[in-house]
């Protein structure tokens, strides 16, 4: 998302911090693999996971106001805002799948087939690699329905409002007839649950939040800048760590997650943006976040496994912020050298079909 309004930029700090709180926790986890270390450098870091929640409501958010006007007619029609998605993902995506299964199979002869082809159509039941593309499938599944519902009419509102409602009845026949959940064959009850994931209600939040972006022509500023946005992203981890939450279906977890995530993406959306290093510094880390996100493991492996070949010199306390490191240095650079290049190359394809096509057409 391009734009010059202030507000935004917040919102760019915010998907940096997020994706920095998901590599420490993936750092954190990874090293306490009894293969690797054995033990974490602090459990506060495994708080990270929480940046997927805040992913979700900020997507939520960005396609509202991307996508609509502020009367809730579509900017963009199906098929542009399709294209639009596809190209600022898919290839990229497809290039880190190449890039993760490549050296896999460098490291260990083997090649999964049927995984790759998973992870490359984003095939919403089985395990995917990397794993970490398990969001892109949750993501295009609200793309899908964003489209086919609110884009594409006014009672869309109803079938999307229906979905995001659909958490609470699954979770309500969990509780009181379980037994209609059990005559549904596996593969349709793995479908079900993944098109009825309690992340539908941070989408929602999301979603909710660019509404009210579009009803008014601004909204309050709050000050702080970068700083107001780190804190935010902190106390969210905080609270993760102290509840002890899990990544988990349980429905009260939900809305509390939902609930601080969004305050801290409106948070995001209202505070000034900061001048200077600072200011540059969290707006590199979110325009890099997708980058980040999908080549954080690879990096954090790749120096694991080095470190295991030499007998890990390095404690682990000392190797956590070294991976954090090396996972923004390699998801900035791939952002800069390969996934903007990519995305303005695939996103400007139809203006260069039409422009050959006009030029052939010419007398």
């Amino acid at each position: 998302m391009t734009t010059t309004d202030k507000n935004i930029e917040g919102l760019q700090y915010l998907r940096g911090f997020a994706a920095c709180a998901v590599v420490l926790d993936h750092a954190a986890a990874i090293t306490s693999q009894p293969e690797y270390y054995g033990g974490t450098a602090h459990p506060f870091l495994l708080a990270g996971w929480v940046g997927v929640p805040i992913f979700f409501v900020i997507s939520g958010f960005i396609i509202t106001i991307v996508s609509l006007r502020s009367d809730l007619t579509p900017r963009l029609n199906v098929g542009d805002f399709f294209w639009r998605r596809f190209a600022r993902i898919v290839p990229f995506l497809w290039v880190c799948i190449v890039a993760y299964v490549a050296i896999s199979y460098f490291g260990t002869g083997n090649f999964d087939w049927l995984m790759t082809l998973r992870t490359v159509t984003l095939w919403p039941l089985g395990d995917l690699k990397p794993n970490v593309t398990w969001t892109l499938r949750v993501e295009f599944l609200f793309y899908i329905l964003f489209a086919l519902t609110v884009l594409s009419s006014r009672r869309g509102w109803w079938v999307m409002a229906a979905w995001v409602a659909s958490p609470l009845l699954i979770a309500a026949v969990e509780t009181w007839v379980p037994s209609v959940l059990t005559v549904i064959p596996e593969h349709a009850r793995g479908l079900l649950r993944f098109a009825t994931t309690i992340h539908n209600l941070e989408f929602a939040a999301g979603l909710l939040l660019g509404l009210l972006w579009l009803s008014r022509d601004r909204l309050p500023s709050t000050k702080g800048g970068i700083y107001t946005v780190l804190g935010m992203t902190v106390a969210v981890m905080t609270l993760v760590w102290l509840a002890d939450y899990k990544s988990s279906p349980d429905l009260v977890q939900a809305f509390v997650l939902t609930a601080v995530s969004a305050a801290a993406v409106y948070a995001a959306i209202t505070v000034s943006p900061s001048k200077g290093l600072t200011g540059r510094i969290g707006s590199i880390l979110g325009d890099a976040s997708y980058s980040i996100y999908l080549l954080h493991n690879l990096a954090i492996l790749v120096v694991l496994e080095v470190m295991a070949k030499v007998g890990n010199p390095v404690p682990v306390v000392a190797l956590v912020p070294f991976l954090f490191a090396a996972s923004l240095v390699l998801g900035v650079l791939a952002h800069w050298y390969i996934e903007a290049p990519l995305v303005r190359f695939v996103r400007n394809l139809p203006s260069r079909h039409k422009h050959k096509a006009q030029l052939a057409s010419a007398p």
